[in-house]
């Protein structure tokens, strides 16, 4: 009993502390821009660059999809036609750009594929599991979606992916 209790509390902590780096992690840089208005979700920055063309280049087209999810929110078209095509398009998006990282990783046996690809897992069983069928608040679905692919691509990229990057480039890939 001690335990799974122990587990909760762990998790709880867990969960704040990300919440913690996430605020400071907006607070201090400029790399994303999430200001809670309608009219600026997220940008690219420079500073974003991995410095591989290609996985930059899907990284842009994924921000772009975030931001079109953005102009829902924007526009407050909360149809089920809107929403379902856009979650098919970043499902879509998301499985194509995995592939090719893991790709490039396989190719240049990058030592921290595993751990890398588990975090692409653990977004391809998020994304699997949503079902617009099933919203009963569309207004709700898209801003905690919304919220949620700012936290998971903005950490991923900084953290993650910068340092696929930089081994990538050493191994003499650009």
């Amino acid at each position: 009993m001690f335990y799974k209790f122990r587990d909760k509390i762990l998790n709880v902590d867990k969960a704040l502390r990300k919440c913690y780096y996430v605020s400071r992690f907006f607070r201090k840089t400029k790399n994303f821009v999430f200001t809670g208005r309608k009219d600026n979700m997220i940008q690219w920055s420079d500073s974003l660059s991995v410095g591989i063309e290609s996985i930059d280049e899907q990284h842009k087209e994924l921000i772009s999809i975030i931001q079109r999810i953005g102009d829902i929110v924007k526009t407050q078209s909360f149809d089920l036609t809107s929403i379902s095509e856009i979650v098919a398009e970043l499902d879509d998006y998301v499985r194509v750009h995995f592939s090719h990282e893991e790709e490039l990783m396989q190719e240049s046996d990058y030592p921290e594929k595993e751990t890398h690809i588990k975090q692409h897992d653990a977004l391809r069983d998020k994304l699997d599991t949503i079902n617009v069928f099933d919203v009963d608040d569309y207004r709700k679905f898209i801003n905690e979606t919304l919220m949620f692919l700012i936290d998971w691509l903005s950490g991923h990229i900084l953290k993650v992916d910068k340092r696929l990057g930089a081994y990538l480039q050493e191994n003499g890939y650009n």
